[in-house]
């Protein structure tokens, strides 16, 4: 998303494309760029000059603009704007107050749909305009569709203002829901079904009639009857063209207007003099007539752009994925009334702390921890884990996620729009909003060759002009629609967009596309220890008896009287007690930072904590231990285990030629020792967050592309640092984390699928990029010398787009948990280090 702060215009010089105020025509409004009726007298002044505009609804939306300090929008738009009494209606904005939903700052937020919005400088425009809004929190806009998220306090300014404000500005806001996108997808579905079938019929009928054009001549056929054949052919031909064909003229005229070049431009041109020639042909009576190459061109064309269509949907499904119908109305148990009191609330309404009661069968409708009960826990749509797994106390669970059969109360941590299922969310629409480097290269590359397209075009036009007219425009119109560079254009950014849709499915989140152009590059993994390579969650893992205590106690014992007094402390350890349910009551319980607790239980002073603290000396300062008055009752190990998956992925980095470090702020003693079982040749410990960057800077000054995974709070200038960042769900807010990808699960091994996909993406890329050369390499001299039809060159031409863009499909199927990426391009290493079970 866009916002005020983060896109500011250009101070100066000019973007490549705009639409600068110079570039109006003459005679043209200066705002909507529409003629300007004959006698119309209009002006706005803009820099001190009169500038002429078509309407007073123009000139009121151009003085408003420039009045309120916003006319560095005419500098940098790359289109012009709607005309506003094409863009307002009379809607009643005044019926939308008070449906807009409430945030866990007491802020009014909505979802719109703005029309009309055209380049960066429309989208700069209304969020500058309504932030000057007094009230108005934030307005981010996403220029590809139009969404916009508006954020405002109620005291101040209504929803009806903000639409009303939008509307005065020129564009058509649309209060949108989640039923309103889905009409959208299927009013576009719907509408490029219907041009297809219109293409698809008149393209067979056509070519119906063109079998008796060709051969009935020969075989006596009654010139009547063939211009007969004929006048059918170019009515069936006029709405394939003129209709079907309608996107085409639009896209063109637009990229003109802008002094730009797209694919629609050739398209156009070709469609034109392929129809256009055709009918003044039919009418002088002699001549070729190629109105079957236009409906196949135009059918062709249509078939490649809605199977392109299909795969961005299917990207829009896979966001929509993480936003499934959550709960409208949850059961809050409260906890300040009666005992047992449940109420019903909506789910906007939750805040961080409420406990959440939640049935079997239900989803849980925010991220919280298990307070009470046991359950099965669905995960599948968060983490792409399939297998169900066990919920127990103090265990955290995530919003969208199914308790599938067992009642349990929930602490919520993160409701709303903090939640991991917004987070997630708003991470896939900034992937689907960034323009790797790879899509910018690929598009000024493909508008440089449809104007090189054009000059050979006019170059072979004249070349056989002297062999005949007729030939000459065959040829012309073969090489323009041959070389149409529908496959140059969708090359890249159809493997991207179908290899992110994949990983959503496997819990991995990409939000900036360039990383999975770097990601085959990388040669060291930089990894953070405590929460990532282990769960950060303690776990109890020996418990060891005092047999020689004279008021000894069992094992029982010892770990309710931890747990009891462990109840009353905030420190890490004190976790690992959370799962050990105790009805023990610890009295007069007082906490020593940095060394224990003690407290009294049946009787008895205890104290817990350290060696040093509790006075034991025959014992190093690891093991977590209770003594009372007489000595010492037990001794607890607490660990922090590995992830479940830790010892095969580091494997799987290793067989990947990616060399791995560990970074991380633990005692340099216990990192060490944590190397050592993992099979890790380098490791870092007690590293300050500056200290982890100067790490990151070495290893990269030594020639290591670098990929950081880590849990996102103090490892921020580490992940901000690195060629390629992965950030764990789990550790911080994902909205502030900044990192390329995110795993959204508990297991390291996407991480393996991660290398594994963008490895494959960029041999699609690159087959995508060698085909659609190479087939212009080939298919220009063969149209260029006649050889080539324009039937023809409309079926390759279309086969070639058809063939990127199912070679970039397959990256949605492929089969990514049974692979490892491969180790060919990765800096090959002798004794890389082969990590051990720990």
């Amino acid at each position: 998303m866009m916002t005020a702060e983060t896109l500011p215009l250009p101070s100066s010089g000019r973007q490549a494309g705009a639409l600068s105020s110079e570039l109006i025509e003459d005679g043209a409004c200066f705002h909507c760029a529409e003629p300007i009726p004959a006698g119309l007298d209009l002006t706005v002044s803009y820099r001190n000059e009169a500038r002429p505009v078509c309407c007073t609804g123009c000139q009121a939306v151009a003085e408003l603009i420039i009045s309120g300090g916003q006319g560095d929008y005419y500098e940098y738009r790359d289109s012009p704007a709607a005309r506003p009494e094409l863009a307002a209606d009379a809607t009643d904005w005044q019926a939308f107050d008070g449906q807009e939903s409430v945030d866990k700052d007491g802020l009014a937020e909505a979802t719109i749909w703005i029309d009309g919005i055209h380049c960066g400088a429309c989208g700069w425009l209304i969020e500058t305009h309504l932030s000057a809004i007094p009230g108005v929190k934030s307005v981010g806009v996403d220029q590809q569709t139009g969404i916009t998220h508006l954020r405002w306090s109620s005291e101040y300014v209504q929803q009806s203002m903000l639409l009303e404000a939008i509307a005065a500005l020129g564009y058509q806001p649309h209060p949108l829901s989640g039923s309103e996108l889905d009409e959208s997808l299927a009013r576009e579905r719907a509408a490029f079904l219907k041009q297809l079938a219109v293409a698809g019929l008149g393209m067979m009928q056509v070519s119906m009639f063109a079998i008796g054009t060709y051969f009935g001549p020969e075989n006596g056929m009654d010139p009547a009857v063939e211009r007969l054949l004929y006048l059918v052919s170019m009515l069936v031909a006029a709405p394939v063209v003129f209709y079907s064909g309608v996107s085409f003229f639009a896209g063109a005229v637009r990229a003109l207007k802008v002094r730009q070049l797209n694919m629609d431009v050739p398209v156009s041109i070709a469609l034109l003099l392929a129809f256009g020639a055709s009918a003044v042909n039919f009418f002088r009576g002699e001549g070729p007539m190629y109105f079957e190459s236009a409906t196949m061109f135009v059918f062709l064309l249509l078939a490649a752009r809605f199977i392109a269509m299909g795969v961005r949907h299917k990207a829009v499904d896979a966001q929509r994925a993480l936003l499934p119908m959550l709960p409208d109305a949850v059961i809050k148990i409260v906890e300040d009334g009666p005992a047992g009191q449940e109420v019903s609330i909506p789910r906007a309404s939750l805040q961080p702390g409420d406990l959440i009661r939640v049935r079997p069968g239900d989803a849980i409708a925010a991220d919280g921890i298990i307070e009470s009960g046991a359950t099965t826990i669905n995960e599948a749509l968060m983490t792409g884990e399939s297998r169900p797994r066990a919920g127990h106390v103090g265990e955290p669970v995530l919003a969208g996620s199914g308790n599938i059969d067992g009642s349990i109360t929930v602490r919520i941590t993160r409701a709303g729009k903090d939640c991991t299922l917004s987070q997630a969310a708003d991470l896939l629409n900034r992937a689907r909003l960034s323009r790797p480097r790879q899509v910018l290269t690929a598009n000024r590359v493909s508008s440089v060759f449809v104007a090189c397209l054009l000059v050979v075009a006019t170059a072979v036009f004249f070349y056989w002009l002297p062999k005949g007219f007729e030939h000459a425009f065959s040829a012309t119109l073969a090489v323009l629609v041959v070389t149409c560079p529908c496959a140059l254009s969708l090359a890249i950014p159809a493997a991207l967009s179908a290899a992110t849709t994949r990983l959503a499915r496997d819990g991995l989140l990409v939000s900036r596309l360039d990383a999975l152009e770097v990601l085959p590059r990388i040669s060291c993994a930089l990894i953070d220890k405590t929460g990532t390579l282990s769960e950060g969650r303690p776990g109890i893992s020996a418990v060891r008896l005092n047999a020689s205590h004279p008021n000894a106690v069992d094992k029982a014992t010892l770990l309710d009287w931890m747990a009891a007094l462990e109840k009353h402390s905030n420190h890490p350890l004190a976790a690992a007690f959370r799962d050990l349910r105790t009805a023990t009551q610890a009295e007069a319980v007082s906490a020593f930072a940095g060394q224990g607790l003690t407290g009294r239980i049946e009787g008895r002073s205890l104290k817990l904590g350290s060696a040093a603290f509790t006075g034991d000396a025959s014992q190093a300062d690891e093991p977590l231990i209770l003594a009372d008055e007489a000595g010492v009752l037990g001794w607890v190990e607490v660990v922090d285990p590995w992830r479940e998956d830790t010892v095969t992925t580091l494997r799987g980095l290793a067989a990947a030629g990616v060399r791995t470090v560990i970074a991380s702020g633990d005692h340099d003693q216990r990192v060490q020792q944590a190397a050592a079982e993992l099979g890790i040749s380098f490791a870092a410990g007690e590293l300050k967050p500056d200290q982890k960057l100067e790490l990151l800077r070495r290893l990269q000054s030594e020639g290591e592309t670098v990929l950081a995974l880590g849990d996102g709070v103090n490892d921020s200038g580490l992940l901000g640092g690195a060629d390629v960042s992965v950030a764990m769900a789990e550790g911080a807010d994902l909205a502030t984390a900044g990192a390329d990808v995110v795993l959204t699960g508990r297991r390291l091994g996407p991480l393996l699928m991660l290398l594994t996909a963008a490895h494959r993406c960029r041999t699609i890329v690159r087959q995508n990029l060698s085909w659609a050369v190479a087939y212009n390499v080939v298919a220009v001299p063969f149209a260029a010398a006649g050889l080539i039809g324009p039937g023809l060159a409309a079926l390759g031409m279309s086969a070639s787009s058809l063939v990127v863009i199912l070679n970039a499909a397959r990256l949605a199927k492929m089969g990514l948990r049974k692979d490892l990426a491969p180790a060919g391009d990765a800096k090959e290493r002798s004794g890389e280090p082969q990590p051990q079970p720990a």
